[in-house]
């Protein structure tokens, strides 16, 4: 799999090489026409470089997926998404079936825990996981056994993949922790070949229970991470009972309706009954982030339109914007 990236400062070809620095061993791809070079550590590309303003991100966010495998945070429920539920949840988002994705090169832009390749590895299709969080090593350890999915460590504005080589990209839950999201939504599009499904969902404009505590603390991302996770562990312990409760609520009173839920001003996406580590999972992923967005399903729709996306589907408009969308040849 190594043989399809490109140089991300001229997009020429990469070769292997391979040079010794006494008893260590180490690898590279190089770029024969720029002579960049890009190290490979752990069997894992590094395309990320100098990351500037987004080093506190890729440090924030490395904390938040170490933690999760290592126990912090639930497993389980992560974001309202049962595990054994991702496969279902990523065909239904791209309105496909799982014999689809045979044969498919497929993006997964922002692996975040890596769930979504450990999901679909075995549907008969290759997966690149890019992030540039400082954990991947972390990730790439769960995916290690399923050769059909090379993790990569690389800013998503820079992709380091031909145009048009992807038959599916996923991006869920990331654009919106970027310094501008539809500087992001194009650098992914372009990757898409023509006939391709490119599907991302960011937050929309609606209040949430959760992102409404992003708004009373706008301070917590400039703290240490760690303190950042005690309080969200804090703010957890009167929210696992009080929050359970109105779920419990929610579901009597609205029963027979499907999620998402209004109440008041406020959405509610999925009423079932979530464990205290979930609940921290949820805070922290609203405080710690260095940048954070909200977004329209008008200006979602019109990124499609805009990078030549056709056939577009919003699959979610309430407390997350997500859509679909397939690439015009």
């Amino acid at each position: 799999m190594l043989s399809e990236f490109v140089c991300q400062g001229c997009g020429g070809a990469l070769m292997v090489s391979r040079a010794r620095d006494g008893a260590a061993a180490h690898e590279y791809l190089d770029c024969r026409a720029c002579q960049r070079r890009f190290p490979i550590v752990n069997s894992i590309p590094r395309f990320a470089g100098d990351l500037g303003d987004l080093s506190a991100t890729a440090s924030s966010y490395g904390y938040q997926w170490s933690g999760f495998w290592s126990g912090l945070f639930d497993r389980g429920d992560v974001f309202g998404l049962q595990f054994e539920q991702t496969s279902d949840y990523f065909l239904r988002s791209l309105g496909l079936d799982r014999g689809d994705l045979n044969g498919k090169v497929v993006l997964d832009a922002g692996t975040g825990s890596g769930r979504v390749p450990l999901s679909i590895h075995a549907m008969g299709c290759s997966i690149y996981a890019v992030d540039m969080h400082s954990s991947l090593e972390t990730v790439a350890a769960r995916l290690s056994s399923h050769p059909s999915v090379q993790v990569v460590q690389a800013n998503l504005i820079a992709l380091p993949f031909p145009d048009d080589f992807f038959d599916i990209a996923w991006s869920s839950g990331v654009l919106m922790y970027s310094q501008d999201a539809g500087e992001v939504f194009r650098s992914i599009a372009r990757k898409v070949k023509p006939g391709g499904r490119l599907f991302i969902s960011v937050y929309g404009k609606d209040i949430n229970h959760y992102r409404m505590f992003r708004h009373l603390l706008p301070f917590a991302h400039r703290l240490p991470v760690p303190f950042v996770y005690f309080l969200s562990a804090l703010i957890a312990v009167p929210l696992y009972t009080g929050f359970n409760l109105a779920l419990w609520a929610i579901r009597t009173f609205k029963r027979g309706q499907p999620p998402p839920y209004r109440v008041g001003a406020f959405t509610v996406e999925d009423a079932s009954h979530k464990s205290y580590r979930s609940i921290v999972l949820n805070l922290f992923d609203q405080l710690h982030p260095q940048f954070q967005s909200e977004h329209s399903v008008e200006e979602v729709r019109s990124w499609f339109s805009s990078n030549g996306f056709a056939d577009v589907v919003f699959t979610e408009t309430i407390g997350m914007v997500a859509a679909r969308g397939v690439k015009k040849a």
